[in-house]
């Protein structure tokens, strides 16, 4: 079976990371942990923004831990012949500049050091982020997605994919007919094997 993943809030918990490394760097703590965005979150000025964005983005790309089990559950999907498929979207990754060549790297080193492989990779744009991940899908025959966010989990669903929606604080309120919840990497292999069985 070919699956799709996503990386910020699938393979890392980013939300605890930007909670804890935020709460740091700012000298206080979020008025709102169940914020995706970092302007919600700490309620920040545009200075505070710049500054915590420059310092925490980079620190996270880079030092932000799997999840537990991701790496093993990935194993153990590939040895069960399952295609695994990268399909994300992260700030700067498309441009086709230095910045973009950085984050690109930063990303392939990340999975190297953490031990990912995979079959494929699709980078998305936060500009269609919704419909190049669909498209990602559609390129690698993708027929389950791991996926966090609330928008592209129901655009997904809506188009057929079965989404695997990764449990935070910012997605509880999603309800959606082709979406299932999971708590953690271990839930995500027993449904995948459910999967098979039909």
């Amino acid at each position: 079976m070919n699956i799709g993943i996503d990386v910020d809030g699938v393979l890392t918990d980013m939300q605890t990371y930007c909670c804890m490394k935020g709460e740091e760097l700012l000298g206080r703590p979020p008025v709102d942990r169940a914020a995706k965005k970092v302007e919600n979150m700490f309620k920040i000025t545009k200075f505070e923004k710049l500054r915590y964005g420059g310092t925490l983005f980079f620190n996270y790309c880079k030092k932000c831990p799997p999840r537990e089990k991701a790496a093993e559950i990935f194993t153990k999907l590939k040895e069960k012949g399952h295609n695994l498929h990268i399909i994300t979207a992260r700030r700067f990754i498309t441009r086709k500049n230095p910045m973009g060549v950085h984050c690109r790297r930063v990303l392939k080193n990340w999975f190297e050091k953490h031990g990912f492989t995979f079959d494929g990779m699709h980078l998305c744009s936060w500009k269609d982020i919704q419909l190049e991940k669909y498209q990602g899908c559609l390129k690698s025959n993708v027929k389950i997605m791991i996926e966090d966010n609330v928008d592209t989990a129901k655009y997904l669903a809506q188009r057929g994919i079965k989404v695997l929606l990764f449990d935070t604080l910012y997605n509880r309120e999603l309800v959606a007919e082709n979406v299932v919840r999971v708590t953690s990497w271990q839930e995500i292999y027993n449904k995948i094997a459910e999967q098979e069985k039909m």
